[in-house]
């Protein structure tokens, strides 16, 4: 996953792309829709001010997440050593 900060667009993997300023209307017919939650389709779908949530992402086998908390856990635990 890459933000692109010239554009500010968000590249999930080769095929997904999260574009900065993107409409709802513009993801509701993109490929995004894929990668959205089953909560956020179902209110995407019935045109209700959505509150989108993406699925967990997996990159490179480990959960973004959980990739996320070891990195700020490790970087905690650097400082404390220093």
């Amino acid at each position: 996953m890459i933000l692109d900060k010239s554009t500010g667009n968000l590249i999930i993997d080769e095929k997904h792309t999260i574009k900065a300023g993107m409409s709802i209307d513009e993801i509701k017919n993109s490929n995004i829709k894929e990668l959205l939650s089953d909560v956020s389709k179902t209110e995407i779908e019935a045109d209700r001010q959505p509150h989108l949530s993406l699925k967990t992402i997996v990159v490179d086998g480990m959960d973004v997440d959980d990739a996320a908390r070891k990195c700020h856990f490790n970087q905690i635990m650097k400082n404390l050593d220093n």
